[in-house]
């Protein structure tokens, strides 16, 4: 077993250091420091040294214990900590979207609200919603939170990364560097931030695509993120049809009470007639 660089190197150094001042830096105390195996691999170990006088001379004694096990279980423990603490965040963002939707019947409060949310509680500064235009065959933007001039107001549904999440029905997890076409950037008034992380995510209902919600985050994306993403596009596909209801009962209505009101001018009318 040898010590990994820089130790290996300075070890000397450290050993003139403590002959030459006597202040104790690591005798007596146990650290936890890195190791270096025959085959090359570096792992943790706890390092405990003592100093011993014989007639020969002085004497330093190291004991070591590999405490890999102990540090992968302890990181492991870290990371489900956090990533409980993460979804704990998106189960509080996930309800206050929901009290919006059941708040308004206006599609581009509830839209907009939806993003200054996520980018309120979690590292979204940038996103955009698209839904899809029977008319035109396209998805257009609809909402947007922070998007640079340069984001598109349109896209087809076979065009680009976008498209081909749109015609898988799949959501996509995308790397920083691969996302120049998406141009969903950063803008600080200062500088300008590629985003970490990209998520496209299609909104579904009924196996029918509504539209598109497309994420520029700050950390790199994980499963995690996916998970809350799918959850998220799936109430809004919910909650598109149901505005779209909605807005057709609504118009219907229109409809009716116009309806109506002509037929009751009529009948005043005919009245009016068989008077004279």
């Amino acid at each position: 077993m040898l010590m990994p660089e820089p130790y290996y190197s300075e070890h000397d150094t450290y050993v003139k250091n403590y002959i030459d001042t006597g202040v104790k830096k690591i005798i007596g105390r146990i650290r936890v420091v890195n190791a270096l195996r025959r085959n090359g691999e570096i792992f943790d170990i706890d390092l405990s040294v003592s100093e011993s006088f014989l007639p020969t001379g002085r004497v330093f004694n190291a004991i070591i214990r590999d405490i890999t096990a102990k540090v992968r279980a302890e990181r492991a423990l870290e990371e489900k900590n956090r990533e409980l603490e993460k979804w704990n965040t998106y189960e509080r963002s996930y309800g206050e979207i929901m009290t919006l939707f059941g708040s308004s019947y206006d599609e581009k409060e509830i839209l907009n609200g939806t993003l200054s949310r996520l980018a309120e509680i979690h590292p979204f500064p940038v996103s955009a919603i698209y839904l899809y235009d029977e008319w035109s065959g396209k998805l257009k933007c609809t909402a947007s939170h922070g998007a640079p001039s340069s984001l598109k107001k349109e896209i087809a549904q076979d065009e680009g990364l976008v498209g081909q999440a749109v015609m898988e029905k799949k959501r996509h997890l995308i790397d920083k560097g691969i996302n120049k076409e998406i141009k969903l950037d950063i803008e600080t008034g200062i500088v300008t931030l590629t985003p970490a992380g990209i998520a496209i995510c299609p909104i579904v209902y009924q196996h029918k695509v509504a539209g598109v919600l497309v994420i520029g985050s700050t950390e790199c994306l994980t499963e995690l993120d996916g998970v809350f993403f799918d959850r998220l596009t799936d109430q809004l596909g919910v909650a598109l049809n149901g505005l779209r209801q909605y807005s057709n009962l609504k118009l219907l209505s229109e409809q009716l009470k116009i309806k109506g009101d002509e037929i009751a001018a009529k009948n005043k009318q005919l009245e009016q007639s068989n008077k004279l």
